[in-house]
């Protein structure tokens, strides 16, 4: 009779699971086809700006001009005009660090995470986005990290003949000769030459980064799901780190590779079952980004943990109603990719995390 039982039950949860996977295999293509993706409200994929720090406010009470002091010994330290006080930060990976759902001109986590770091290390930051919608690692290695290789390039030459003329500027304006003008025209002309020829010379190492924020997973996930490769998770560890290693030959070894979890559990879109089979192949990934993490050492790399709803909210001093996910709260309005108010909330937390790494590193 218990056999008979055991056998039943087992049919019974067999059958139940063959549904399951019946209906989110259903749920997944039928997503697949009806996705309507948002326009990319950013021009062009790669991006990068300069953010300054912020001036402390100064009140009126003993104990904020105790600090208001403190904040101007700290500034004697650091002059944030000069440029070997800045912090550089690339920012690249899929859709997400070129800002798909955002309403800005400029993909909004990097720009918000170079504005948080700035206020937070007392020195501009100097920042690089580079990404391409819809990619997986396999996509970064071959699109995106090619484009950052230009982008750094041309960043680094830019800044490199600006520095140049600038502190040669400087150094003729004290001098009170009175060279006619074809002379002067041609002494700038070989000092341009020059100035290329140094420049090409620089180029042989790359240059230096501070951090680099890694923004990935999500659409590998994807790609094994539809391709039924679910349980090749180790395949995401080593093309990550991989990854890894051809950012940090553009970057530069010494950069802080940052690789912060996926908060998917705020979208939407994904209805039961299908959001539960997402959300653990999610965690399963970002397990993996951790791994990595965790060989690369402590100061080397971080990883950080999707922020929860409640961390999100207090990011940007929600109160919780509740602890449902409301409509439009974070997302854009395509269920997946986080809206301006997404992009500032987790780009506050992943700021805070890195600024803390950083300091440890300068001490």
């Amino acid at each position: 009779m218990k056999k008979r039982l055991n056998a039943a039950l087992v049919r019974s949860i067999t059958a139940a699971l063959a549904g399951v996977s019946t209906v989110t295999a259903s749920q997944a293509m039928f997503l697949h086809h009806s996705y309507e993706p948002i326009r990319e409200t950013p021009t062009g994929t790669s991006f990068r700006g300069l953010a300054a720090m912020m001036r402390p406010r100064v009140d009126d009470d003993d104990d904020d001009d105790e600090m208001t002091m403190t904040m101007k010994k700290k500034k004697k330290k650091k002059d944030p005009r000069r440029t070997e006080d800045r912090k550089r930060v690339v920012i690249l990976g899929d859709s997400l660090a070129t800002g798909v759902g955002c309403t800005t001109n400029t993909p909004a986590l990097a720009r918000i995470v170079a504005e948080r770091l700035a206020d937070l290390l007392s020195v501009e930051i100097e920042w690089i986005a580079v990404g391409k919608k819809g990619a997986a690692l396999s996509d970064i290695s071959s699109c995106v990290i090619p484009e950052l290789r230009e982008k750094v390039k041309t960043s680094s030459s830019s800044s490199s003949i600006s520095n140049r003329r600038r502190s040669r500027n400087n150094s003729t304006s004290n001098n009170n000769n009175n060279n006619n003008n074809n002379n002067r025209s041609k002494e700038e002309n070989d000092d341009d030459e020059e100035d290329v020829k140094n420049v090409l010379l620089e180029q042989a190492s790359p240059r230096q980064a501070d951090a680099v924020i890694i923004l990935c997973g999500i659409n590998d996930v994807k790609t094994c799901f539809l391709q039924g490769k679910i349980f090749f998770r180790e395949n995401f560890e080593n093309e990550l780190e991989n990854v890894i290693k051809e950012i940090k030959a553009v970057v530069g070894s010494d950069a802080l590779v940052v690789l912060p979890g996926n908060p998917l559990h705020i979208a939407p879109l994904f209805p039961n079952p299908l959001r539960e089979v997402i959300l653990k192949l999610n965690d399963c990934w970002d397990g993996q980004k951790e791994k990595v993490a965790k060989k690369l050492g402590k100061g080397k790399a971080l990883f950080i943990n999707s922020p929860t709803l409640q961390a999100l909210r207090d990011a940007v001093r929600m109160n919780d109603t509740g602890g449902g996910i409301r409509e439009g709260e974070f997302t854009a309005r395509d269920g997946v990719h986080p809206n301006d108010m997404g992009y500032k909330a987790w780009a506050h937390i992943i700021a805070e995390e890195v600024a803390k790494v950083l300091k440890d590193n300068e001490v």
